[in-house]
């Protein structure tokens, strides 16, 4: 992940954590209420993208932007965020020159964050988010759900599909998302599920295959990652598993470097 800054829109990073140190570039408080405290998720997010220790992430050379978009609140005990925070958001990470947004959030539809998020897709932005886990009933989640954007749910280490991860035609693969060791605050570790999970590992791995071929666009990365995936559940694409679990390996030697063209065979 050399060279490949990722921005993780999340609920900030602790940079102080032994395996992060090295990995925050840049940092921007979307929330901007003066707190700028950062929560485990995002801590959590940032090191299976880029940790390096314990946990080491699936890139762990990429220069991660960290954005606070979310703050926990106080009654609801939950993290919150607002249109205007995430439009704020992706626009700092995009002059930052951020090539991947991670989103491990869901909400509802809303009409600005898909335009924010369509005009990073077209100036080459990579968009990964969690598929949400509402369980097998929940209605699509967003971002996920947009277009254009990879949508990721969570197996397990038997890659069985995470018990409350959303299901439907929006979702792009699978990855490792069930019982993964993360960083946490206080600089401790912990055990962490999730579909939030998964879209860290995929953002990883697009920052491998930016690196590998920087000039790739968001349908070659798409087509890199569905092409060499581990179907799972019914055959073909369906609305469990999308393309089926990614095999990371295989999609890297896919995709030719340098150039935009995947090797002959897949």
């Amino acid at each position: 992940g050399r060279g490949i800054p990722v921005a993780v829109i999340d609920t900030g990073i602790d940079a102080t954590h032994p395996a992060l140190s090295k990995a925050v570039k840049q940092a921007y408080d979307a929330v901007a209420d003066g707190k700028g405290t950062a929560d485990g998720h995002g801590t959590a997010i940032a090191g299976l993208i880029a940790g390096d220790g314990r946990v080491t992430g699936v890139a762990p050379a990429a220069s991660l932007l960290a954005v606070r978009a979310f703050y926990v609140h106080p009654q609801y005990k939950r993290p919150l965020t607002s249109t205007d925070t995430l439009v704020k958001a992706f626009d700092w990470a995009f002059v930052n020159k951020a090539r991947v947004f991670n989103m491990s959030f869901t909400g509802p539809y809303d009409r600005l964050v898909q335009a924010a998020l369509k005009a990073a897709h077209e100036k080459g932005v990579v968009l990964v988010a969690a598929a949400g886990n509402g369980g097998p009933k929940a209605p699509p989640a967003y971002p996920a759900a947009y277009p254009n954007v990879i949508a990721i749910t969570a197996t397990d280490q038997k890659d069985q599909l995470y018990a409350h991860a959303n299901r439907g035609g929006y979702l792009a693969a699978a990855a490792p998302g069930v019982d993964v060791l993360v960083p946490s605050m206080k600089k401790g570790y912990t055990f962490s599920s999730g579909t939030s999970m998964a879209a860290a590992h995929i953002s990883g791995l697009v920052a491998l295959l930016l690196e590998r071929n920087p000039g790739a666009t968001s349908a070659d990365i798409v087509r890199a990652i569905k092409s060499t995936a581990l179907d799972l559940g019914p055959k073909g694409h369906d609305v469990q598993f999308g393309a089926g679990r990614v095999n990371a390996h295989a999609s890297l030697m896919s995709l030719s470097p340098g150039d935009m063209k995947l090797t002959s065979g897949q």
